[in-house]
């Protein structure tokens, strides 16, 4: 099997090396020429997967490294019979680390201690719950707001507006 590869996903070679042949590229130079003899595609979202990218070629598959599908054309996919898939959650952790280095600078900068700080957080799916996670276990207060999961019945969670209210706001929503 041949497969194009972004050239930063860096679990390609470990994961599919001695399965497949591996090409890698950088995801914002892919072009049609290039997949000629691809059954499969992995990028992240600096491609753009669509018709004039896969017209005429043999890719079976796209994986893309993100949660996020807005670079895939998932319509045209489907019609085509192109499987595909995303991967939630797969930058959770580091996404999470960050949002808590952010929080921290932020705190530096003001003159004040994380740990006295309220935390709202908008958005309790794979980063936001993460988040919370990480500010409670520092002996913050954190509040949290999640229309979905509150119309599923999960308790604890506080209006949008007091969320919003809090010493610090992260937000953890699709764009």
């Amino acid at each position: 099997m041949n497969i194009v590869v972004d050239q930063n996903i860096r679990a390609a070679e470990a994961t599919f090396g001695a399965h497949a042949s591996l090409r890698f590229m950088d995801g914002r130079a892919i072009r049609n020429e290039h997949l000629r003899d691809a059954e499969a595609l992995l990028v992240r979202t600096a491609t753009r997967v669509d018709e004039s990218l896969l017209r005429g070629t043999p890719v079976g598959f796209v994986g893309t490294t993100s949660i996020g599908i807005d670079h895939l054309d998932i319509a045209w996919l489907g019609r085509q019979g192109i499987a595909w898939a995303n991967a939630p959650g797969c930058n959770a952790d580091a996404a999470a680390q960050y949002t808590l280095a952010m929080a921290w600078l932020a705190c530096e900068r003001l003159g004040r201690n994380l740990a006295g700080q309220t935390a709202g957080i908008v958005g309790c799916g794979n980063v936001g719950s993460r988040v919370r996670a990480l500010f409670g276990a520092l002996g913050m207060q954190v509040v949290a707001n999640d229309p979905p999961l509150s119309d599923a019945g999960v308790a604890g969670l506080v209006a949008l507006e007091e969320a919003l209210a809090q010493d610090i706001v992260c937000l953890h929503v699709p764009l």
